[in-house]
């Protein structure tokens, strides 16, 4: 079967494109468009964000690369449909180091006054630099700078298309992007949502069998089974209802489900095998661990991916016809009598879904798992040591958000990576960077904080939390900045700390909540971050912090302890501040060969750090990774660290009685590590204590250092 898509495989992967993101340009207009007044502004962003970017699929991360981006504008005429009247390329020029948020700002430079009266349709189409890949917004039309006769296409008409001469191996290396709005004249400010048009497959795969017989291993392919490769998509948008977080249904902009015209095209993605050895075992290959500077792969496993339009599954569910395959190929020693194994790729339990299924625009489907491109230690690639694998399938669009910004915006801005009403920072101290944009009168300014509450108990003292630096730079922080006039002509990135939130609390006492999880969901404290210029404040930005968890303790002196409100590697999500359950499962460490060593207190995590520093094993142990020195702490004991066994028994079960796991982002059904270690011989050597709730009960275990899990970091009060 002929090779079609481009191999992801770290042997022969592409150097990955550099960051890149936009700058939006105020350029005077070219002599057809209206003057600023009736020319809205378009903003822009992918998903809920827009971030740092590639165009190559080397992890689930939601990072995307666009180097055009077009804007098209329908109205309706005399028949049924709407009619394309006005063609933009957006000046849109990539640059390097992208680290803020906010949408892409342009103005749409179109004349929308004789439109009075009338809705119209604004279409943005973007494209990675693979941009002769594809036709659009009319299929047969193969030049999308040539503007002028892409006007009259109706909505109908508005698809992509595989360009002539192009196969699915430009396919599997190109993301593009569109989305739509309705507005009208006098509108002065049209938002648009791009989301892909594609869907992602990441194949992540380790144990792979070295012989089948005499033959040795030679290609492994990525494959549709039955189905075959679309290469056309319409771009006319349509309606859905979709439910909210909270229930409610609201109707958005969406495509048409899948691909049409089909190709014979049916292999994903393929590498060559046959130049890695045998393990010392005789049953698996050798591979090296892949880093070429960008991308970092597992010893022993491969990475294959593609890009492909939409596909719609017919088949019916059953083992013979599963929608994705793994072959691996065998041959004997002078390449001939080749055989194959398979291994199907299942989706779900149910017979209806398990083996044929569809592929949606925006989603990744993943089998085994690469969260993060270059960085190996939460990787987890799916064996081969069975007959089938299960796929794993997430939306795209929950990302980080990064854009590059012109020398001038409309107004004066600061840019945060957070969205200011729904986010709020865990208790943990952590740095980030925003921005400030400049107008184009912007003078001397500084930027300073002030903080306005302090959580479920009324202080009088309100201290200063958050700290400013220019970055990239090894300036002393401090609670205030100063630009001069001369630097203020610029864009300025600027570090922002965040201390730590630890304050006491007897939550039974507290009454202006009457539910725990209502004290729990409000005991954060508020600031504002402002903008000063002649001694005048021009902008606030408001940042909140959650206080930690705060548990009592079941010794003789009912001591509290301080836990973070997420796992070691999880976040909240930037935009809807809810848990992203992307926690970095870690091993306990204080590996075999160091068989005598095992911190025992199993009260105090923090005695347990204290004991394991500099012992042989300790980088990249649980309890290394978890400790972190507190920032406006008061004693030494002001450390972050992994909690000894009845510490993070105390907290689980304050989660349980409470039963409010899900709120806390506790996971069940999981070990957690804690930093007691289990002594003793064989079957207590080199193993840890975990605590873990199930069925709605808190457990205690232990298990060998080497066993994934879940950490949850503690302090003392």
């Amino acid at each position: 079967m002929r090779t079609i898509f481009r191999t992801i495989f770290m042997g022969g992967l592409m150097l990955l494109a550099a960051c890149k993101a936009d700058v939006p340009v105020d350029s005077p207009s070219d002599g057809e468009e209206a003057g600023t007044e009736d020319q809205p502004e378009l903003t822009i962003a992918v998903g809920s964000d827009y971030l740092e970017s590639r165009s190559q699929l080397t992890s689930s991360e939601g990072l995307q690369h666009i180097e055009s981006m077009y804007a098209y504008v329908f109205a309706p005429d005399a028949g049924s449909d709407e009619t394309c009247v006005y063609v933009q390329k957006l000046e849109w020029v990539p640059a390097s180091e992208a680290n803020v948020q906010n949408p892409f700002r342009t103005r749409l430079k179109f004349d929308t006054r004789s439109y009075s009266g009338k809705e119209l349709t604004v279409m943005v189409v973007a494209v990675d630099n693979n941009e002769d890949t594809y036709n659009f917004p009319n299929g047969e039309k193969t030049d999308h700078d040539d503007l002028e006769s892409l006007k009259g296409l109706t909505l109908d008409q508005a698809k992509l298309k595989l360009a002539q001469g192009k196969s699915g191996d430009d396919m599997c290396h190109t993301e593009i992007f569109a989305g739509w709005q309705k507005f009208e004249y006098g509108d002065q400010l049209i938002s648009v949502t791009l989301n892909r048009c594609v869907a992602g497959v990441l194949c992540y795969v380790t144990d792979i069998p070295a012989m089948s017989g005499e033959k040795k291993a030679t290609t492994m392919r990525l494959c549709l089974r039955n189905e075959k490769l679309g290469t056309e998509f319409s771009l006319k948008p349509v309606t859905k209802e979709v439910t909210q977080p909270d229930g409610s249904r609201v109707t958005v902009n969406s495509f048409y489900s899948y691909a049409t015209v089909l190709t014979a095209d049916q292999t994903l993605a393929s590498c060559d095998l046959s130049g890695y050895e045998t393990r010392e075992d005789g049953r698996l290959l050798y591979i090296p661990a892949m880093d070429n500077g960008e991308v970092k792969t597992k010893e022993n496993s491969v990475l294959l991916s593609a890009y492909l339009l939409p596909l719609k599954s017919t088949a019916t569910s059953s083992p013979e016809n599963s929608t994705l395959v793994l072959y691996l190929d065998y041959a004997d020693a002078n390449g001939g009598n080749t055989e194959s194994k398979e291994y199907k790729i299942v989706l779900g339990s149910t017979e209806t879904e398990r083996y044929a299924y569809s592929l949606e625009a925006n989603r990744i489907y993943s089998i085994g798992s690469k969260p993060v491109s270059d960085e190996v230690e939460s990787d987890r690639p799916a064996s081969l040591e069975g007959t089938s694998i299960e796929l794993n399938v997430m939306d795209w669009d929950v990302v980080d958000f990064a854009t590059e910004y012109p020398q001038y915006s409309l107004d004066t801005r600061m840019v945060v990576p957070y969205n200011t009403e729904n986010y709020i920072f865990d208790c943990i101290n952590t740095t980030f960077t925003m921005r400030i944009i400049p107008s184009s009168n912007t003078g001397a300014w500084t930027l300073t904080s002030e903080t306005k509450s302090t959580g479920l108990v009324k202080e009088t003292n309100l201290m200063n939390f958050i700290y400013f630096r220019k970055a990239g730079t090894t300036d002393s922080w401090a609670n205030q900045l100063e630009c001069s006039a001369a630097e203020a002509k610029n864009p300025m990135d600027v570090e922002v700390q965040v201390y730590d939130f630890v304050a006491d609390r007897d939550y039974s006492s507290i009454s202006q909540y009457p539910t725990l999880q209502e004290k729990l969901e409000n005991d954060y404290r508020t600031a504002n971050i402002l903008l000063y210029e002649g001694g005048i404040e021009k902008l606030s930005l408001p940042l909140k912090q959650y206080n930690a968890l705060i548990v009592t303790m079941s010794d003789k002196a009912k001591s509290k302890r301080a836990f973070s409100r997420l796992d070691y590697g999880q976040t909240f999500d930037w935009n809807t501040g809810e848990h992203l359950q992307d926690t970095k499962q870690l091993q306990w460490g204080f590996w075999e060969s160091t068989p005598g060593y095992y911190p025992n207190d199993e009260d105090d995590g923090y005695e347990n750090l204290k004991e394991a520093r500099d012992q042989a094993g300790w980088p990249s142990s649980a309890i290394q990774l978890c400790s972190k020195s507190s920032l406006g702490g008061i004693t030494p004991a002001d450390y972050w660290y992994l909690p000894a066994k009845n510490e993070l028994k105390a907290l689980f079960e304050f989660v349980v009685g409470a039963g409010e796991v899900q709120s806390m982002g506790i996971s069940t059904d999981t070990y957690y590590h804690t930093s007691t270690g289990k002594t003793g011989v064989v079957p207590y050597a080199f193993s840890d204590h975990v605590v873990y709730i199930t069925s709605g009960e808190v457990k205690t275990d232990y298990v060998k250092r080497k066993t994934w899990g879940n950490c949850r970091q503690a302090r003392h009060l």
